[in-house]
C-alpha cells in the first residue's frame, strides 16, 4: 500500500511570507520593489514539490491541521491537498488537533477519514504533554481501519 504524508512546515510559510492571503510587511516590499507576485502558500509549495507527481498511484494521503474548521474551507493546506487528491481520486486522512465542523462537512470537504487527535485532553497543556502518544494511537487506530477495509 503506498501512503503519501503530507508535512507543510509553518516555518516555511512564515519565514516566505506564505502564510495568508495578504503580503506581510517583508513580503509586501518584494512585491513593490522585486516585482513579486502574491501567490498561495499551498499552491507555491506543490508546485516546486511536484506534489501531483509525488502523489501518483497513492492509496491514501495523510495530512495534518491544527484546527480543521470553516476557515480550512478558504485556503488552509489541508484545501490544496484535497483539490489534488481529488483530481487523483486519492482518499484523504487528516489528522487534527481541533476539529470544528461536523462528520458531514469534513466529508463535504473531500475528508475520507479524520481524527481530533487531542480529543480526550483536559486542557492544552496535557493535550502538548501527551501529543506523540496520541498522535502514534491515531496513526495505529488509522491503520487498523485501512487494514481492515
Amino acid at each position: 500500500m503506498k501512503i503519501f504524508y503530507v508535512f507543510l512546515s509553518i516555518l516555511i510559510f512564515g519565514t516566505f511570507g506564505l502564510s495568508g492571503q495578504t503580503p506581510d510587511r517583508p513580503s509586501l516590499a518584494a512585491f513593490v520593489f522585486l516585482n513579486a507576485e502574491l501567490a498561495s502558500g499551498i499552491t507555491l509549495v506543490k508546485e516546486l514539490a511536484n506534489f501531483g507527481e509525488k502523489i501518483r498511484g497513492a492509496d491514501w494521503i495523510i495530512t495534518g491541521e491544527g484546527k480543521l474548521d470553516e476557515q480550512t474551507l478558504s485556503g488552509k493546506a489541508v484545501q490544496g491537498v484535497l483539490e489534488s487528491a481529488k483530481k487523483q481520486e486519492i482518499p484523504v486522512a487528516a489528522f487534527c488537533g481541533v476539529i470544528k465542523v461536523s462528520k458531514s462537512t469534513a466529508e463535504k470537504l473531500g475528508l475520507s477519514y479524520t481524527v481530533w487527535v487531542s480529543r480526550d485532553m483536559p486542557n492544552l497543556e496535557e493535550a502538548l504533554k501527551r501529543s506523540y502518544e496520541n498522535v502514534v494511537k491515531a496513526a495505529a487506530d488509522f491503520a487498523h481501519k485501512i487494514d481492515n477495509a
